[in-house]
């Protein structure tokens, strides 16, 4: 057990510096991206922590990795817990930002992207900072947004440069489900 303990140990020191790399990456493609869609000066920046916890099993000490996500006010400088102190609105766009983040971060072969209500609570201008954001990112191919907001056509409908692409509208049909092509680009 011991050695098996001895192991875990480096395990977690070049995990630590591997962490810390990556954290870099991704804090700096989240910075960017919740610029992007964050349209407003009360926050200008966000930080991922980690928390080391240890726990003891069976006699054994393990550490426990937590992320903490922070933004930083720009009224005072001071950094607050987003979970804690942020709107639900302000929340999701940092959960978007970080996605996004890992999204471009991590080599992949996937060229689409979908969005269930990407942002509920959030008003038009930072809808629209959105579309345009991931409407600019080279790596995507497709954009597949499910919404119950409508706002969201008329987003597309204005946006310039226009974007390319077709909008559909799904309703309850009686027998079936009816699909209609509402906006063509």
């Amino acid at each position: 057990k011991k050695m098996l303990n001895n192991v875990k140990n480096a395990f977690r020191i070049v995990q630590r510096r591997l962490r810390k790399k990556m954290l870099k990456k991704i804090v700096n493609l989240m910075n960017y991206v919740f610029s992007r869609i964050y349209v407003y000066n009360d926050y200008n920046a966000l930080d991922i922590r980690v928390k080391e916890e240890k726990i003891i099993r069976e006699n054994m000490v393990y550490e426990r990795s937590i992320y903490l996500f922070y933004a930083k006010r720009t009224i005072d400088n001071k950094w607050i817990d987003v979970a804690k102190k942020m709107s639900e609105g302000q929340k999701n766009i940092v959960a978007l930002a970080f996605l996004i983040a890992l999204f471009k971060v991590f080599p992949h072969k996937i060229m689409f992207i979908i969005l269930d209500e990407p942002v509920p609570n959030v008003d038009k201008k930072c809808r629209e900072a959105l579309i345009r954001m991931i409407s600019e990112m080279k790596e995507l191919k497709q954009i597949i947004i499910a919404t119950q907001d409508n706002d969201f056509i008329n987003i597309v409908k204005e946006i310039k440069p226009p974007l390319t692409g077709c909008v559909y509208s799904f309703s309850h049909g009686e027998k079936q489900p009816i699909i209609k092509k509402i906006l063509v680009k």
